[in-house]
Parts: structure tokens; sequence; C-alpha cells
């Protein structure tokens, strides 16, 4: 994970100090993140998620790199869907899965 902490600042061209002022920590202690020599308190992540628009679950698993093929959009959308409650998302999953079939069918 701190690469890939590394890797998202900087494809987005964000400095350390910059992200450090972000996230309220210094920059000693962002570079100690994203070297893996200090692990990032749940308020860092959780704020790096606010920071970039993206969700916890693919700034801790990568989606990126256990999914590959998907392309922004597709991220997009999987980001959206982690955002909705619960019950939106089985009711949503439900439909896609019946006009899935329908499709099938014809």
């Amino acid at each position: 994970m701190p690469k890939r902490l590394r890797d998202i600042r900087r494809s987005r061209h964000i400095s350390q100090r910059t992200i450090a002022r972000l996230l309220g920590i210094s920059t000693q202690t962002v570079s100690s993140i994203e070297l893996g020599e200090t692990p990032p308190s749940l308020r860092v992540l959780c704020r790096y998620t606010e920071i970039f628009g993206i969700g916890l679950d693919q700034l801790v698993f990568g989606i990126r790199d256990e999914v590959p093929g998907l392309s922004e959009r597709d991220l997009e959308l999987i980001s959206h869907f982690h955002d909705m409650d619960p019950r939106m998302q089985r009711q949503l999953y439900e439909t896609v899965c019946r006009k899935s079939k329908e499709v099938i069918i014809l």
C-alpha cells in the first residue's frame, strides 16, 4: 500500500509537502508512510480517499491492480456503487441481474 499511496499522489502531480498540508501531518510523516516505515492511521487513510476521490477499498487493496482492464469510468462507477447505502446497492444489483437475464433470453 505505501507504493500505491505514493503512485496515486504522483499521478495527480501533488508534492509531499502539499499532501502533508492537506492531511494535516508533516512532510516527514508522508515520506515515512510512502516508504512503508510508518503505517498510516485510519484518519489519514480516510482523508486520502476524500482528497483523491477514491474508495478506501481501492486505496488499500488496489482495485486497479487486482482487476486489470478497468477503465476510469469503471472505477468511477464502482466508487459510486460503494457510496450508496446497502439497500440501494442491493436494489441496483437485483435490477442489473434481472435485466441481464432478459437480454440473455432474447
